[in-house]
């Protein structure tokens, strides 16, 4: 038996249960990213204890992605000859999330993002749940159980963000321009807007102003401002506990003394590392703290580390602030969606 056919080098490809569609189709393309996530997953395997709990999860997981797999690979008007074992199913992701939760206490959740690397199977992990995203962002309309689910899912490919002049007051406007990010939200999902103002953190007007703080309690762009306006903001902070590192926050009301409703403390770490990649996990940061606010400011592009190009910081801030106000809620019976718009 050979294991060519040549029937695809006019540019298409057989479907399962018969038909054929061009190879470039979403079709294809979006089994394909399956096929490469059930490979990636093999890796992390191979590196498992065979037999053992992550073994048997990782297989659990590579089997069910067989069966979205074929539902793709089958024409929609032939998918009522595939069996019940061979058709994607709301309690196949239903029953993934006791496990997760089960797995997950077990852990106190990272302040910070992860630097793979630590094992061979903490590194194939990571591999992996950084290469199965991209199969959850090809389309995936023509499956009925995958289709119209809220909740936006990580890009393909770079993000750039383009700067436009609106007024005499010199704001930059930065609109994401390719590919779209959305954000879930009771009604579907929006794309935020994102604009860089002049105004000085006591007087902007938002819902929440979000400043940085160095480590050590060190005030960064903007908290001396609010500190001016509110008071007693090294003494706050003290009491609280709360130092600066890297993923902390610390809510402050605003007294009607600001022109936000209130401020956020946001832990940036020393002042000489605040790069890009650390304004991307502080944006990161801040979008899991606003779900329950629409408009944002914030001045952490205000006091970037030495060599630190402003306008990749701008883009990292936009990447953290909507990958980390990713929200699935499709299977949640009680969601909360994020209110979370600019």
């Amino acid at each position: 038996m050979k294991v060519y056919t040549r029937t695809g080098d006019d540019g298409t490809t057989g479907l399962f249960h018969g038909g054929r569609v061009a190879k470039d189709a979403p079709g294809p393309e979006t089994y394909g990213d399956v096929d490469e996530s059930v490979s990636a997953l093999g890796l992390a395997r191979a590196e498992a204890e065979p037999g053992g709990e992550l073994d048997v999860l990782i297989v659990r997981l590579q089997r069910e992605l067989f069966v979205v797999g074929a539902e793709l690979a089958t024409a929609p008007d032939r998918r009522d000859r595939l069996s019940q074992a061979q058709r994607v199913s709301a309690e196949m992701v239903t029953a993934l999330e006791p496990i997760i939760d089960e797995i997950t206490s077990r852990y106190d959740p990272p302040t910070e993002f992860v630097l793979p690397g630590e094992g061979r199977v903490a590194a194939a992990l990571d591999l992996a749940r950084t290469w199965c995203p991209t199969s959850t962002g090809s389309p995936t309309s023509s499956i009925p159980s995958l289709a119209g689910r809220r909740g936006s899912f990580a890009p393909r490919g770079p993000t750039t963000i383009a700067p436009v002049p609106l007024d005499d007051r010199s704001e930059l406007s930065y609109r994401l321009t390719s590919p779209p990010f959305r954000l879930a939200h009771s009604g579907g999902s929006v794309t935020p807007s994102f604009k860089l103002t002049t105004a000085a953190a006591d007087r902007v007007e938002a819902d929440l102003v979000v400043v940085p703080v160095f480590a050590e309690r060190d005030l960064g762009a903007g908290a001396t401002a609010i500190d001016d306006a509110i008071g007693g903001l090294v003494d706050f902070m003290a009491e609280a506990g709360f130092a600066g590192k890297p993923g902390e926050t610390l809510a402050l009301p605003s007294g009607g003394k600001l022109g936000a409703g209130a401020a956020l403390l946001l832990g940036v770490g020393p002042r000489d590392e605040l790069d890009a990649d650390a304004v991307r996990r502080a944006g990161a940061t801040l979008a899991r703290r606003a779900t329950k606010v629409k408009t944002v400011a914030t001045t952490l592009l205000d006091e970037l580390a030495d060599g630190t190009d402003r306008s990749v910081a701008a883009q990292a801030l936009v990447e953290g602030v909507l990958l980390g106000g990713y929200q699935f809620l499709e299977y949640k019976s009680k969601a909360k969606p994020s209110r979370l718009r600019s």
